[in-house]
C-alpha cells in the first residue's frame, strides 16, 4: 500500500495555484512592492479603469492614485476601495505623463522630494494597452 500512494502523496500536497493574467501578476507585484520600499502611494495610469481596479482588490495599505483621461471613469473610480482619482490628459510619452504626475504630486503636497512612489499602468500609456509594467519610482530625482 505503501509503495502504491507513496508517489500520490506527494503530489496532494502541492498547493494548486491558478496561473494570473500578466495584468493580475503586474498588480500583485506593485502592491507587493509599495509594502516592501515603504512607498507613499501608488500612482495608476488608467484609461478603462481596470487596472486601478485591479490594485484596489489587492487592498493595499498606500494611496492609490489613479490617473485617467475619462470623466465617466473618474466618477467610477471613487467607489472603489483606496482610490483617489485624478483627471489627466494621456499624450506624450511615458517619461513626460510621469513628469506631470510627479509636478502635481509636488503641487499637491502627497508627496515630497527624495521620496517614493510606485507606478503602474499599460505601455505605452497613451494608448489602450493591458496593465504590463510597474516602476518604484524615486520623486525629484534627475534621471
Amino acid at each position: 500500500i505503501a509503495l502504491e500512494t507513496g508517489g500520490s502523496v506527494r503530489t496532494a500536497l502541492q498547493p494548486q495555484c491558478e496561473r494570473l493574467s500578466q495584468s493580475h501578476a503586474v498588480s500583485h507585484a506593485a502592491r507587493a512592492l509599495s509594502e516592501e520600499a515603504s512607498v507613499q502611494s501608488i500612482v495608476v495610469f488608467t484609461r478603462s479603469g481596470a487596472s486601478a481596479h485591479l490594485i484596489s482588490k489587492d487592498r493595499p495599505r498606500t494611496p492609490i492614485l489613479a490617473y485617467t483621461p475619462s470623466e465617466r471613469v473618474y466618477h467610477q473610480l471613487a467607489l472603489w476601495w483606496g482610490i483617489w482619482p485624478h483627471h489627466l490628459e494621456m499624450r506624450g510619452t511615458t517619461e513626460e505623463l510621469i513628469a506631470v504626475v510627479e509636478q502635481r504630486l509636488l503641487d499637491d503636497k502627497l508627496v515630497q522630494r527624495g521620496e517614493h512612489v510606485v507606478i503602474m499602468g499599460g505601455l505605452p500609456v497613451a494608448s489602450q494597452a493591458r496593465t504590463n509594467f510597474v516602476k518604484l519610482h524615486r520623486v525629484g530625482v534627475s534621471r
